[in-house]
């Protein structure tokens, strides 16, 4: 009867035992999941921050603000991986931790992502900002060639000097021919030019 005792005693202390190695290592999974969540928020949250809301000052600094924001959504494609890994892990726990320790881990996966979703979101409105940004600059910088290029037409337009012989005259009527071909092919600058300022304004992007 002592041996049937001892060894049933026995028994339960390696059941009791096993019990408690589970315990522990769902706890190590439960505190690895929680501790890289929150890691990854924070990283997560740092990139956020470091999103700029300088539009450049013409076409060429924005062109380097569209390059460091590409660059930039590059970095981040490594951040969806790692949230998407603990998307597969949060699903897992849930299934062996039912209860309040499944709730704990669904909270903490709910705050993962709407962290990450607020960083898609404002990654999204820096790239059609800079889009923007870049058409302003680029209407601006054709407009204001177009601009400098009828002035200096008008100036040769309104010259008083007509020639003082034939040859002269016949020079000056090629030289208006000339003048009359690059008005016409400057029609297309002009064209696409009013194009695009028409497409901002349709926008209301710049309009206050």
């Amino acid at each position: 009867a002592v041996v049937s005792t001892q060894s049933t005693g026995w028994e339960k202390l390696l059941e009791l035992a096993g019990k408690r190695k589970q315990t522990l290592a769902g706890s190590v999974e439960l505190h690895k999941y929680h501790r890289d969540v929150s890691v990854l928020i924070s990283r997560i949250n740092a990139a956020d921050v470091g999103i700029s809301f300088d539009l450049g000052r013409d076409v060429s600094t924005v062109q380097t603000l569209q390059r460091k924001h590409q660059s930039m959504t590059h970095d981040v494609l490594a951040i969806r991986s790692q949230v998407e890994m603990l998307d597969r892990e949060n699903h897992r726990l849930q299934e062996l931790y039912p209860g309040a320790r499944a709730k704990g881990v669904a909270d903490q996966q709910e705050l993962l992502e709407l962290s990450w979703g607020r960083l898609q979101d404002h990654l999204g409105l820096r790239k059609d900002a800079l889009s923007s940004s870049s058409a302003l600059f680029t209407f601006l910088r054709a407009a204001n060639q177009l601009i400098q290029w009828a002035t200096n037409m008008r100036k040769l337009f309104v010259s008083d000097d007509i020639g003082t012989n034939v040859s002269a005259v016949d020079l000056q009527i090629l030289q208006h021919h000339d003048l009359k071909c690059e008005m016409e092919t400057r029609q297309t600058n002009r064209t696409e030019c009013e194009a695009l300022g028409t497409a901002l304004l349709e926008k209301h992007e710049f309009v206050d």
